[in-house]
């Protein structure tokens, strides 16, 4: 089992809010973190487990992909205020450092990824 941490987005406000945090199979976290996959050549198992998980053919689960894609594209033409707070609500020591952190230098123009 690996960890993944869910996010929800706000579009208007251009707040991504950290909401929980998962246990996946490791299938499951390729596919979840799709660009990932494909950097390291893992996209052909993890298209596949998304549409056996599914019960979609290839070309849906392409499809899918390509709307998440779509999305994350979308999103990461803004700068987004990055809340974790769910870490601290949920016991979690949060270094005061992390908030003088400008995510959008790691991950581009947003925090976001697919």
């Amino acid at each position: 089992m690996e960890a993944h941490e869910t996010w929800v987005y706000d579009d208007s406000e251009l707040i991504q809010k950290l909401v929980d945090v998962v246990a996946l199979c490791p299938d499951c976290h390729k596919v979840k973190h799709m660009g990932l996959s494909i950097m390291k050549g893992w996209e052909d198992r993890a298209r596949k487990h998304l549409a056996r998980v599914n019960g979609w053919s290839l070309p849906e689960a392409l499809r899918y992909e390509e709307d998440c894609f779509i999305e994350w594209q979308r999103r990461s033409l803004f700068h987004w205020t990055l809340d974790i707070s769910w870490l601290e609500d949920n016991g979690y020591h949060v270094p005061k450092i992390l908030d003088r952190i400008d995510w959008n230098k790691f991950h581009g123009s947003s925090g976001s990824n697919t």
